[in-house]
C-alpha cells in the first residue's frame, strides 16, 4: 500500500497485500525515487527483510507490522497507532473541509477486501484513532471487480447492494480508474474519497457509529420494509411509501431519514 503526500516530501506506505516480488520491486522503486516509505507488513515472515532494509537506509524506510488496531492500549513496535506514526513524521491532523493530503495506492487480497473496507467505514465515521483525523485521505485501491460490484451498486439490486454500497455511496466520492484483465476476476482500480459534507448537524462523529448500525439493520434484509420505530410519519416526512423495501431506499435516503430520526421528539431512540 503506498502513501504519498503533496507537496515537496514524499513519503509511502505499502502491505503486504502485494505478491513479493511485486512488492519488493515497488518498495525499490520509491526508495530509488527519494521517497520516505513506511511499509506495513501484516506478513511476520517479511519483518527481517525489512528490517534489514530499515538498517541501510539511513531513516528513509520504516516499517510496522500493524497501523491502527482495532483493540485499544499500549501497543509495542511494529504495531502502532496512526497517531504515534504520523506525529514522528511530523504531519499535523487536517480538517475534513480541506483538500486532499494523501493518496493511499494499495492493493488488497480477495478475501481481506470486505474486511479492510469496513474498517475504512468505521475510522470515517470516527477518526479519533484513524488516519482520517489527518484530512480527507484518498485511497486508490485494486478491489476484485466482484467487490467493485457490491461498492458501487444501486438500490434495486437486490443481489449486490449492501449496507456497505449504501455506507460508502453516503460517505465517498467513487471513481473507476482503470480495470485490470486477470484470469477469474479482474481487479478494478477506485479512487475512493472522503466527502467534505459527510457530516451535517444532525450526523455527527458522535452518532456517525449509530448511522452505521442503522443501515446495516435495514439492508440486512433488502426485501424487508424499514420500521423506524414508530415513525411512520418520518417516512412521510421524506416522501417515501411505507411499503418501500429497504433493498430500495437510496443512500441520500439513509442519511436524511436518520438526519430526522435525530430531530424528531417523538422518534424512540431505545
Amino acid at each position: 500500500m503506498c502513501m504519498q503526500r503533496y507537496g515537496p516530501l514524499a513519503w509511502a506506505s505499502m502491505s503486504c497485500c502485494f505478491r513479493q516480488g511485486s512488492k519488493l520491486a515497488s518498495l525499490i522503486t520509491l526508495l530509488a525515487a527519494g521517497a520516505r516509505v513506511v511499509a506495513l507488513e501484516s506478513n511476520k515472515d517479511f519483518l527481517p527483510s525489512l528490517q534489514f532494509l530499515q538498517n541501510n537506509m539511513d531513516g528513509q524506510l520504516e516499517f510496522s507490522f500493524k497501523l491502527d488496531p482495532l483493540r485499544h492500549g499500549t501497543m509495542q513496535p511494529p504495531v502502532l497507532y496512526s497517531s504515534v506514526l504520523f506525529n514522528s513524521l511530523c504531519i499535523p491532523e487536517a480538517s475534513r473541509t480541506k483538500d486532499v493530503p494523501f493518496k493511499v495506492i494499495g492493493l488488497l487480497p480477495q478475501k481481506n477486501e470486505s474486511t479492510f473496507l469496513w474498517k475504512q467505514i468505521y475510522n470515517l465515521y470516527d477518526r479519533n484513532i484513524s488516519i482520517y483525523r489527518y484530512g480527507r485521505i484518498e485511497l486508490n485501491m485494486f478491489l476484485s471487480e466482484k467487490q467493485y460490484m457490491k461498492l458501487v451498486s444501486q438500490p434495486g439490486d437486490m443481489r449486490n447492494y449492501q449496507a456497505l454500497s449504501a455506507l460508502f455511496h453516503a460517505s465517498c466520492d467513487i471513481e473507476l480508474l482503470h480495470m485490470e484483465i486477470v484470469p477469474n476476476d479482474h481487479l478494478c482500480l477506485e479512487r475512493i474519497t472522503p466527502r467534505r459534507d459527510l457530516f451535517t448537524n444532525s450526523l455527527t462523529r458522535g452518532n456517525g457509529n449509530i448511522f452505521i448500525v442503522m443501515v446495516k439493520q435495514c439492508l440486512g434484509k433488502r426485501k424487508a420494509k424499514p420500521d423506524p420505530g414508530n415513525g411512520h410519519k418520518l417516512l412521510r416526512q421524506l416522501a417515501l411509501p411505507e411499503d418501500i423495501l429497504t433493498g430500495d431506499v437510496t443512500y441520500e435516503q439513509y442519511k436524511q431519514l436518520f438526519e430526522a430520526m435525530e430531530c424528531s421528539e417523538e422518534f424512540n431512540k431505545s
